[in-house]
């Protein structure tokens, strides 16, 4: 009786049978794949980590600028001719200040009525506060003029203005102020632009007449009169700048104490600590309803790392500053260890000593503040080389471990495959022998005299 087999030679399904049996020779090489996923997975959640830790440092050094503890802000009333700015660390106050005068700039300008006749060659000599700068003039049109005189820095600009009748030339100071003002001597072609300030005509019909006179500005302090040269007064109020715009009466300016700078960067900071202890939290936690671990679940250096910003947070500081503690400065430690910020603490803590909170924060440029040592702590763990490069380093090296592995695991799993073939190949046509053997045989056994009449 032959073997029940069908197909060429045994039947069997060869290729079948060996991916079976391969499927099961390859899960060494499953679980290598496994382990190569989670140290992709750690490796990913420590970048994570990093991340967030970097944005906490940067956080912290921005509270390492002592002038946003001491900023102030200025108010002025509406049509006051003036605006201000303040600087940090100016002093808190009001003042009443008018504008009397606006500090302006020398303008003359040439006749009105008779053209500038510039085609030959001439100089000029421009004297400012006993400074003589001379321009050689070749000789061409008025707006050559113009040109040479724009271009050789001689203290004053010019422009030509068509007015109808005559191209009239103008020439402007560069700078306000009574000292600014300039006299001019000269020759040849130039000579008619002699002018000066003291005996200055200002009939148009001149050959040259004065449009506006060079003046300081003139301004009241709280009933004190003051000149400056410019309308840009920086050194009347101790770090305020004023900017004139019009004469106007007294009007009031306060300037005040600024806490919004301080009170953004210090919100700023809490938030990166937070966001760091919820990373911390994700990468590290297990939920018991789905059963499911972070990356980080377990691992030494995520709890080390959460442990010491916790101490560092709650310590008390050493520093150059009397305040020792963050609540000190309005930054409170929750239950959850997070941290929250009162601003009006904050505020009522650099009101009080504003300069305390600067160098419990920036440091005095001698002992380190908090904001520098909370950054050369984030910045053992994110450095290069740094702690979680460490870490992250070692979990690579697994990875090429266990890329080893499988080259070679790969290697055997070809043998072994090639050797199954091989002997289901072998034993197929071992069967497919006996199968004809088989069939030869009852072929013979059938011509037999006894066995054909039994048939």
């Amino acid at each position: 009786m032959a073997l029940t087999a069908t197909g060429i030679g045994s039947g069997m399904d060869i290729n079948g049978i060996v991916s079976q049996l391969m499927s099961i020779e390859r899960a060494p090489l499953e679980q290598l794949t496994k382990r190569e996923s989670s140290f992709n997975a750690r490796i990913s959640a420590f970048g994570q980590l990093k991340s967030v830790l970097s944005d906490l440092q940067t956080a912290a050094k921005a509270l390492n600028d002592s002038k946003i503890f001491t900023a102030t802000s200025t108010t002025v009333a509406q049509n006051a001719g003036y605006s201000a700015t303040s600087t940090s660390g100016a002093a808190a106050a009001a003042y009443d200040i008018g504008v009397e005068q606006l500090a302006k700039a020398q303008r003359i300008a040439t006749s009105s009525s008779s053209a500038l006749d510039v085609a030959a060659a001439g100089t000029l000599d421009v004297v400012i506060d006993g400074t003589t700068k001379s321009l050689n003039f070749a000789g061409g049109s008025i707006e050559n003029l113009r040109d040479a005189i724009n271009g050789g820095e001689l203290g004053i600009r010019a422009s030509v203005i068509d007015n109808g009748t005559v191209k009239q030339l103008v020439l402007t100071g560069d700078n306000t102020g009574a000292s600014n003002a300039f006299s001019l001597t000269g020759t040849g072609a130039l000579s008619g632009l002699s002018y000066d300030p003291a005996t200055a005509s200002t009939d148009p019909s001149s050959s040259i007449y004065r449009l506006q006179a060079a003046q300081n500005a003139r301004i009241s302090v709280d009933g004190i009169t003051v000149e400056r040269a410019s309308n840009t007064i920086s050194d009347v109020i101790d770090k305020v700048t004023l900017q004139l715009s019009a004469e106007a009466a007294p009007a009031r300016l306060d300037v005040k104490q600024n806490n919004t700078p301080a009170v953004e960067a210090a919100e700023k900071f809490v938030t990166a600590y937070n966001a760091v202890l919820d990373k911390i939290s994700s990468l590290g936690g297990y939920n018991a309803e789905t059963k499911s671990a972070g990356e980080l679940n377990g691992d030494s250096t995520l709890r080390g790392i959460r442990d010491r910003l916790r101490s560092f947070v709650s310590s008390d500081f050493t520093g150059p500053s009397t305040l020792g503690r963050l609540r000190e400065v309005g930054i409170e430690i929750e239950v959850s260890g997070k941290l929250k910020l009162d601003k009006t603490k904050l505020g009522e803590a650099i009101a009080a000593d504003g300069a305390a909170v600067s160098k419990f924060f920036a440091g005095d440029g001698v002992s380190d503040g908090f904001s520098t040592q909370a950054s050369d702590l984030i910045d053992g763990y994110i450095k290069s080389k740094g702690l979680i490069d460490l870490r992250t380093d070692g979990l690579k090296s697994s990875i090429k471990s266990l890329e080893r592995q499988r080259d070679a695991l790969e290697l055997r799993l070809e043998r072994v495959e090639t050797m199954y073939l091989r002997q289901f190949n072998a034993m197929d046509q071992f069967i497919s022998s006996m199968n004809t053997t088989g069939n030869y045989l009852t072929q013979q056994l059938a011509t037999l005299p006894g066995l054909a009449g039994n048939s």
